[in-house]
């Protein structure tokens, strides 16, 4: 019996349904099964280039234009970008011009992206050549990714002096007839044969292509997740979203801001940046039976919170028939009795019919009346979500922008002296280092606002949409019910008056006879148990096949991995206390990117250590999982790591070097290509082998670019 009839077999025993039930769930639901894993190719960086003008405040109060045009050939396992001893000089920038090409964007600095006039990062994945060039202005970019004949060649040295040329001239105003090295590398490439894979013309086309380029040549698949909702007091609460790219490549980087997790830049993020290092057939089958399954429990809990509305809307319906019909049954009871009409058969008859008719008709006028209060209820909070959403996003840039003219503490004034100190990098107030931005105004912050703030608009906004459209259909079906039991009424109390026109008149004896028949009448219909929508019974079963599914799917993925989650644990340890993390004793890594550890005795979460101690461990982390991925012949990640500033949480110089050492191994024995920066220069140069470090010049006060 092959793997996966295996696991057909075992998840139809424990969620006690058959085979073909399981199968068919499966196939509905698009729940794939054990995958073959694409052959593994490698992304590497060969070349980058970006060129612009900086704008700075100069000595007498002006504005200073400052050309520059940087250009590095990576042409060693690991290359570094360093200065002695300076920060704020650019090493941290040319890392993210480089991740912007590689991930399609960056958390370049405002200033520095404003400063930029157009980038070129040459690429390789396996052996095709690539480059991926851009424009930018404003901030925007604007270019495209080809693809490169095997023999064309750019002469990285002629194009930096021809880019430092161009840029003096922009400099000093002559705009016109310069041409940007974007262009002239471009246009070099095209009339050598180059082949056009992608264009964009802003900053989420950028994102977009490259997401698109980068799976189909590295081979990673688009993968559904579940979102929880932010601020979402039920765990169903949330939505489902598309992973790619900007997923997959967050185990190209270990950042160093916001050491929060042990891989990937969320905690959601992990498990699925497992896999880029231990790959397994059984990943894809996890991801998409647990996000098929939240998705059918948020549909669910939907129907269950409207069910227990309706029957709280129902019980407070019957509690009022009830009191009303006590009464009329007491005054009832005083009443003498009197015998049968036969004139008033008729008239009997036709007023049963009619009273049930009025019934009806209102028990449908009171379903239709509660979903349309609901919606509207709906409505007008989702309307607030939109309002709040916007107000948020305006709120936060306004705070951002604003200009403290004294201390708020003291109402100590703050002169120009203090301020001039922010052209320093210097808080005005606190003194504490900061990284400059220019100040908003009120239209920037409307035109500036995230796109994490647009994804929180647009989202309430669609759900504004939803609930007015929903609205209006209930509305109609309210409308409609009301006209239908005016109508029944309207019949009903023609009956009665014309009883009450019969010579014969059977008295109050018989208005309460009937009002207490139509009492019993809406009360027996109310009392009724509310029936589950007819589907809901059996997503409930698909949701335990999925769990099921899910669970097995996961302990295929477990015995596929077999130890080599131990073998990790055992590596980090190892690694860890190299690295300088000497209190280590004991860790267990797990597939989603859990850490526990075992430190001077006492045992920790990873998100309970000092910065320090957590950057040791992350790069550990991902040596470990490159290493024993490697040695399994599982690995698939795409063999480039950047390391932003590895040596500035606390590291003397030996970890240093051991942390170089251990970078210079596995780069050897994986073939992996590393691009870090630091402010210990000299330290680097000595460490490293010859021509992997850059190092700013000292004549340029210690500026790379």
């Amino acid at each position: 019996m092959s793997e996966i009839d295996t696991w057909y077999e075992r998840i139809a025993t424990k969620a006690r349904v058959t085979e073909a039930e399981v199968i068919g769930v499966l196939a509905g639901e698009g729940i794939p099964g054990k995958r073959v894993l694409p052959e593994r190719r490698r992304l590497r960086v060969d070349a980058v280039h970006f060129a612009g003008v900086k704008d700075r405040r100069a000595s007498d109060g002006g504005r200073l234009a400052q050309p520059f045009a940087f250009t590095q050939e990576l042409t060693t396992p690991i290359t570094a970008f360093a200065t002695r001893h300076r920060n704020d000089a650019g090493k941290s920038s040319v890392l993210e011009v480089i991740l912007w090409a590689v991930r399609g964007y960056s958390s370049l600095a405002s200033d520095v992206k404003a400063w930029m006039r157009h980038a070129v990062v040459a690429i390789r994945i396996g052996d095709q050549p690539v480059i991926i060039g851009w424009n930018i202005k404003d901030k925007v970019p604007d270019g495209c990714i080809i693809e490169l004949p095997k023999l064309f060649r750019v002469d990285w040295s002629e194009l930096n002096g021809d880019a430092a040329a161009q840029m003096r001239a922009i400099a000093a105003g002559n705009v016109h007839d310069t041409v940007s090295a974007y262009d002239e590398v471009i246009d070099a490439a095209m009339l050598a044969g180059a082949r056009v894979v992608g264009t964009f013309a802003d900053a989420d086309e950028f994102k977009r292509a490259v997401a698109s380029f980068m799976n189909d040549r590295l081979g990673f698949e688009r993968t559904d997740t579940f979102k929880r909702n932010r601020d979402a007091t039920d765990a169903t609460d949330g939505q489902v979203v598309t992973l790619d790219w900007p997923l997959w490549s967050q185990a190209l980087l270990i950042p160093k801001k916001s050491i929060t997790v042990t891989l990937g830049e969320d905690a959601t993020s992990a498990s699925y940046v497992v896999e880029t290092y231990l790959g397994t057939g059984w990943g894809a089958a996890v991801a998409a039976a647990r996000t098929r399954k939240k998705t059918l429990e948020g549909q669910t809990a939907s129907i269950r919170r409207a069910q227990e509305h309706d029957e709280a809307d129902r019980d407070l319906i019957i509690a009022g028939l009830k009191a009303e019909l006590a009464e009329a049954e007491s005054e009832r009871s005083t009443l003498p009795e009197q015998g049968n009409f036969t004139a008033l058969e008729d008239l009997t008859r036709r007023l049963r019919r009619a009273t049930q008719a009025a019934a009806d008709a209102d028990t449908a006028y009171v379903a239709a009346l509660s979903a349309c209060t609901r919606l509207y209820s709906q409505l007008e909070n989702a309307r607030a979500d939109e309002v709040a959403a916007r107000e948020a996003a305006l709120t936060e840039r306004f705070w951002h922008s604003l200009k403290p003219s004294c201390c708020p503490r003291c109402d100590a004034k703050v002169d120009a002296a203090r301020w001039a100190r922010e052209d320093d990098g210097q808080c005005s107030l606190c003194d504490s280092a900061l990284a400059p931005e220019p100040v908003a105004t009120a239209v920037d912050i409307r035109e500036e606002e995230s796109d994490d703030d647009a994804d929180s608009v647009q989202v309430a906004n669609d759900r504004v949409v939803t609930l007015e459209i929903e609205f209006a259909d209930a509305d109609a079906i309210l409308r409609d019910a009301e006209r239908a039991r005016d109508a029944t009424r309207g019949e009903l109390d023609a009956v009665r008056q014309e009883l009450g026109e019969q010579t014969v008149d059977p008295g109050r004896r018989r208005e309460l006879d009937i009002r207490v028949a139509v009492l019993n009448g809406r009360i027996q219909e109310r009392s009724a148990t509310v029936a589950r929508p007819a589907d809901l019974a059996a997503q409930q079963r698909t949701i335990f096949v999925l769990d099921v599914a899910e669970k097995e799917a996961g302990k295929l993925r477990a015995r596929e991995r077999g130890d080599l989650l131990d073998d990790v644990s055992a590596h980090i340890v190892e690694l860890g206390k190299r690295l300088g993390f000497r209190e280590l004793e004991s860790a267990k890594f797990g597939g989603n990117g859990h850490l526990p550890i075992v430190k001077g005795g006492q045992k920790e979460n990873f998100g309970a250590l000092t910065e320090g101690e957590k950057l040791r461990l992350k790069i550990a982390i991902v040596i470990a999982l490159l290493r024993v991925g490697t040695a399994a012949g599982v690995e698939r990640h795409p063999g480039l790591l950047v390391l932003d500033s590895p040596a500035s949480e606390e590291m003397n110089p030996a970890d240093v070097r051991q942390l170089l050492q251990e970078l210079q191994l596995i780069a050897e024995e994986t073939g992996l290509q590393v691009i870090t920066s630091s402010a210990n220069g000299d330290l680097l140069v000595d460490a490293l082998p010859a021509g992997s470090v850059r190092l700013a010049r000292e004549e340029d006060d210690d500026f790379l670019w």
